[in-house]
């Protein structure tokens, strides 16, 4: 996918540029892992809403980070369906701007591929079935793993953060991003 950001106005402009990849059923299973290149740092900031295992802002190496009873979370593992828990968090200091998700019961992956110069980081929710709520009322087994070039997620922290992307008036910016189907070992 190419695509081409233009601030057509007479000032210059800030602003947040993401993605929203998100996988569910059939493809996501409680065997699926997201593997990163290099060691970059997970972050949680703030606590999730829901049904969370952190209940204050966690850093630390990717992928293990110590839930609110000093247990080690593995953030790299999808969970089963119906475990009934919310998780996001975000990913920086990213060594490629590459992910694989591999479903390791299948032997199937999804890899993708971005300017990381422009897509700094990944934001990633993971919903397994823990809203109750509208409008999902409990169903919702889905885990997004998203680039995006600002953190956190709420434009006006992300501005307070400093992380958000400057154009020009008149100016452009170009980016791409691959994804591609595999399949690992594993499955042949």
């Amino acid at each position: 996918m190419h695509q081409k950001a233009t601030n057509v106005g007479l000032t210059e402009q800030e602003f947040m540029w993401g993605h929203h990849p998100a996988f569910g059923f059939p493809f996501l299973d409680g065997s699926v892992q997201l593997h990163l290149p290099g060691q970059p740092t997970v972050f949680i900031d703030p606590p999730a809403h829901y049904i969370c295992p952190f209940d204050r802002k966690t850093e630390g190496p990717w992928p293990l980070l110590p839930d609110k009873d000093g247990k080690m979370v593995d953030m790299s593992r999808a969970r089963e369906y119906g475990t009934e828990l919310y998780m996001e968090y975000g990913v920086k200091d990213l060594q490629e701007g590459k992910y694989e998700l591999v479903n390791h019961n299948t032997g199937l992956g999804v890899r993708m591929t971005w300017d990381k110069d422009v897509f700094r980081y990944l934001w990633i929710w993971a919903l397994y079935g823990a809203c109750q709520d509208y409008p999902w009322y409990g169903r919702a087994y889905i885990l997004a793993v998203e680039p995006w070039s600002s953190m956190p997620g709420d434009y006006r922290l992300a501005k307070e953060s400093g992380t958000l992307l400057t154009l020009k008036a008149g100016q452009s910016m170009e980016v791409s991003l691959n994804t591609q189907l595999f399949e690992t070992e594993e499955c042949q």
